[in-house]
């Protein structure tokens, strides 16, 4: 990889990573503002996907594997 490239990479995962870090505070503000704790919004959420009440399209779950996948790639980069 070149320099250009690196330098791409590191911009692109930055923002990645500050997306991610916004959308937890998010999620953690709106939660505590509604009364809720996040955790529990968490557990609850988990308990309707394995009750078959959240359902996920073909898509979603092509998207889920390819994370996967990605997740693999970038933790044997650490």
């Amino acid at each position: 990889m070149n320099k250009q490239n690196n330098i791409i990479n590191f911009e692109g995962n930055y923002i990645k990573r500050r997306l991610t870090n916004d959308f937890f505070l998010d999620f953690d503000s709106i939660c505590r503002r509604s009364g809720w704790k996040p955790e529990d919004v968490k557990t609850q959420y988990f308990l309707a996907v394995r009750k078959g009440l959240v359902v996920y399209t073909p898509r979603q779950y092509e998207w889920i594997k390819f994370y996967a996948q990605m997740a693999k790639k970038i933790n044997a980069y650490d």
